[in-house]
């Protein structure tokens, strides 16, 4: 999707995918598996580096969560594991704690294959936020 009846010179551009052709109610064991991930920096802030990452995300169906990355910031590579939390409300839309925003992707039979996520500079008072997928492995 793209918007194009805008004239605050900025582009809004977003997609879609099907979750289900019929009504489903999500839960934490909705989101079970391992999933490769990458995401990528936006920002209006030329102070800022550009920054992407990769990594794997391994989600137990139960509420918690482990996540490896490798990030190129700036020119550096760092590599990153945590254990994290997680929630998925009935709708496909959960949190991670460690700030992420997600909205399962591809669900059949109420089992995800994928994920769309933001990660909000919001908490540090940053100007920016990171978009990207993840799709099981």
């Amino acid at each position: 999707m793209l918007q194009t009846n805008d004239s605050n010179n900025e582009t809004v551009v977003g997609g879609a995918q099907l979750l289900s052709t019929t009504a489903q109610t999500y839960t934490v064991a909705s989101l079970n598996g391992v999933f490769f991930f990458q995401y990528k920096l936006f920002t209006a802030d030329a102070t800022i580096p550009e920054t992407a990452s990769i990594g794997l995300a391994t989600f137990d169906g139960t509420g918690k969560c482990k996540i490896t990355s490798k990030t190129v910031s700036d020119g550096k590579v760092t590599t990153k594991t945590q254990s994290c939390t997680y929630t998925v409300a009935s709708d496909g839309i959960g949190s991670i704690s460690t700030g992420v925003v997600f909205a399962l992707g591809g669900a059949s039979s109420g089992q995800a294959n994928g994920l769309q996520f933001i990660i909000s500079g919001a908490k540090d008072s940053g100007n920016y936020v990171f978009l990207g997928g993840a799709n099981m492995q």
